[in-house]
């Protein structure tokens, strides 16, 4: 997992692209996750999402920690999500691209 900025997470993992004869690796993103601010949680969801679902990462999340609240963004296209979720927070959810990957969301926010 990579840490970009206070704000942003991101969930990925490292492609090897056998067509090439030098090995190299290619950095996939199945999860981005937004840690609203206090004031950014419209800029997030009207400006950050839509650009993630552009970009075709599989998965977004808005987390909202004051809020104690989660908002999932599934299956990338057309420049936006197919699913919008709002699950319960003692929920585990599935990561839509890494089905065997599953993230009890109770642990997450007892944390918080």
């Amino acid at each position: 997992m990579n840490i970009i900025n206070q704000s942003l997470i991101l969930l990925c993992y490292v492609l090897e692209n056998s067509l090439i004869v030098k090995p190299t690796h290619v950095l996939k993103i199945l999860l981005v996750i937004e840690v609203v601010a206090d004031t950014s949680l419209n800029y997030d969801l009207n400006v950050k999402i839509p650009l993630y679902a552009q970009y075709q990462i599989p998965e977004s999340w808005l987390l909202d920690c004051n809020a104690d609240r989660l908002e999932i963004f599934k299956e990338a296209q057309n420049n936006d999500y197919r699913w919008h979720l709002k699950p319960h927070l003692n929920e585990i959810v599935t990561l839509f691209a890494q089905s065997d990957i599953k993230i009890d969301l109770g642990k997450i926010f007892t944390e918080f």
